[in-house]
């Protein structure tokens, strides 16, 4: 079971009448602190406990699964992927921040794939640079020119399979590029010349 985690929560202020009389545990600062030890030195098995909580009557959206009518739970969506969030916003304030987080993430995978595609790029001529270190004044500037070339190749491949991602995942690019190069390949094909076909 997934914990619904609270967005920026405020922290609960422990106070004589908020806490439960009884309890062998004493309060240091904003923890609830039980053991033979103290907050600034603990010892093994002290245990420490805080509360955070959000203001009576701040808006928030959850998604997830309405399980009763007075109760959620996370969703399970495809691939067993469980999705319960909780944003102290409006809904259209919440999808957005999820968009940005879904773009922010997308951009970092990409990042790491062109390191690398980079990386094993360069790895292909290690060969090349074990064949150059016979000659020493060849072997770190072959080895600096094919770090170059590759940088070059992986930025090249990266962005190609970017673009190609985002057509292809995009209908409106996808039927605008199919319907460009649909124009292209009739105006090459228009612009042969038609053999005549001799009468007698």
């Amino acid at each position: 079971m997934q914990d619904l985690q609270i967005e920026t929560p405020y922290a609960v202020p422990l106070e004589p009448q908020t806490l439960i009389l009884g309890i062998p545990a004493r309060v240091e600062g904003s923890y609830v602190f039980k053991g033979r030890g103290t907050l600034a030195n603990p010892q093994i098995g002290d245990m420490r406990t805080s509360y955070t909580a959000l203001y009576s009557g701040t808006q928030v959206t959850v998604f997830g699964r309405l399980a009763t009518p007075n109760s959620l739970e996370s969703y399970l969506g495809p691939r067993s992927i469980r999705f319960y969030r909780l944003f102290a916003s409006d809904r259209f304030a919440a999808i957005e921040r999820l968009a940005a987080e879904h773009n922010a993430l997308t951009w970092i995978l990409r990042f790491v794939g062109f390191l690398m595609m980079w990386i094993g790029a360069d790895s292909f001529f290690v060969p090349l640079h074990t064949m150059l270190s016979i000659f020493p004044f060849l072997s770190g500037l072959g080895r600096s020119m094919t770090r170059v070339v590759t940088f070059f190749i992986a930025l090249v491949l990266t962005g190609t399979t970017i673009l190609v991602s985002s057509i292809v995942h995009n209908p409106v690019a996808l039927l605008l590029c199919l319907g460009v190069a649909g124009v292209f390949i009739l105006n090459v094909l228009g612009r042969r010349p038609r053999r005549q076909v001799a009468g007698f």
